[in-house]
């Protein structure tokens, strides 16, 4: 994120800064108890949907190819059966109608798993699941509908391939 002159990165350091600067930003609960829930949300995302949907599946499907490296079926295989139990989690939160994962206030915690979501949903894998969540599907409308969302997605530069993942592809990939 820049800000002026100033630019940080990680969505944790992005999202204190924010906080701290901008007065209007409310996206942590009063209550200790949903504040908990909404941290407990935060870390699920950072340990599993992230490192499963976008490190061993998106990446795989969509990163690499474009990179001319092949995708290791063996990671994807792996991780599908956990990305199928992180959306089952999500889907029996959002099943009682609930508009955001903490009930009917916008949190952090949408904001950590959209990002996840969002890209798993553009592979072959992503787009067969899916439409088996449906209070799920219902909540991924509602997030890419909120006006911040939108523009950000309309400023998103074309896309191309990411070179540094070459790097990355080589020194950090996952092996099962």
């Amino acid at each position: 994120m820049q800000h002026g002159d100033f630019t940080v990165y990680e969505t944790s350091a992005i999202v204190t800064y924010v906080e701290d600067t901008f007065d209007s930003v409310a996206l942590r609960p009063t209550s200790p108890r949903d504040r908990a829930r909404m941290e407990q949300w935060i870390s699920a995302v950072n340990s599993y949907y992230y490192p499963y949907m976008i490190y061993h599946v998106s990446h795989d499907r969509r990163v690499f190819p474009e990179l001319g490296i092949a995708s290791d079926e063996e990671v994807v295989a792996h991780a599908l059966p956990k990305i199928e139990v992180g959306l089952q989690v999500v889907e029996q939160e959002l099943a009682d109608g609930r508009d955001y994962l903490l009930g009917s206030e916008l949190t952090l915690a949408d904001f950590y798993l959209l990002p996840s979501t969002y890209a798993f949903g553009m592979t072959t894998e992503g787009k067969s699941m899916y439409p088996k969540y449906p209070a799920f599907g219902q909540w991924r409308e509602r997030m890419e509908n909120l006006p911040t969302v939108r523009s950000f997605r309309a400023a998103l530069p074309p896309h191309a391939p990411i070179e540094h993942a070459r790097e990355w592809a080589v020194s950090h990939r996952p092996k099962y």
